[in-house]
């Protein structure tokens, strides 16, 4: 977003940080308060696993991630932000999907907890939403038996990375 004009609040802020030039970095400062509170409502339980559950359409979840950017940013959609809300949740659906699909470990065929698969189908896919989801509130896909959990020792060691770049 940063190859677009700021609007009047944004460019606002930058004036008084006396921040010049408009980058990635310059953007997440001076657009820090709609960050958090973007920030606060992807995390949030509920909504996370509405726009990863798969019982909904993903038109669905692409049209409630893009409402939320565009309500606390106060602006309207392009299609870029389009296109990277399909691709968020396309790659966090596929991710759940691969998590339900989880085995305990190589040597059986019984479920993973679903817990400890999602922590792993996050490091996996990468998608930081999966780490935000409520087991409790997204539907269970019929067990089909696919990758081994990893030991929870070498889930442990490894620190979340984060997305790969949808830009």
């Amino acid at each position: 977003m940063t190859d677009e004009r700021p609007d009047a609040r944004i460019e606002d802020r930058m004036s008084a940080l006396e921040v010049g030039t408009l980058d990635a970095d310059a953007v997440l400062l001076a657009a820090y308060p709609e960050v958090v509170r973007l920030v606060t409502v992807l995390t949030d339980l509920s909504f996370a696993s509405y726009l990863l559950s798969p019982r909904f359409s993903l038109a669905e979840q692409v049209w409630a991630l893009e409402a939320a950017v565009i309500t606390i940013m106060q602006g309207s959609t392009t299609t870029r932000l389009h296109d990277i809300a399909e691709k968020i949740v396309t790659r966090g659906k596929a991710a759940v999907e691969t998590a339900f699909g989880m085995r305990q470990n190589a040597h059986n065929k019984r479920p993973a907890t679903l817990e400890k698969a999602l922590v792993a189908s996050s490091q996996r896919h990468r998608s930081w939403l999966l780490r935000h989801l409520s087991t409790v509130r997204i539907q269970i896909l019929p067990y089909q038996p696919g990758l081994a959990v990893p030991r929870s020792r070498v889930l442990d060691r490894h620190r979340p990375l984060p997305d790969v770049d949808i830009a």
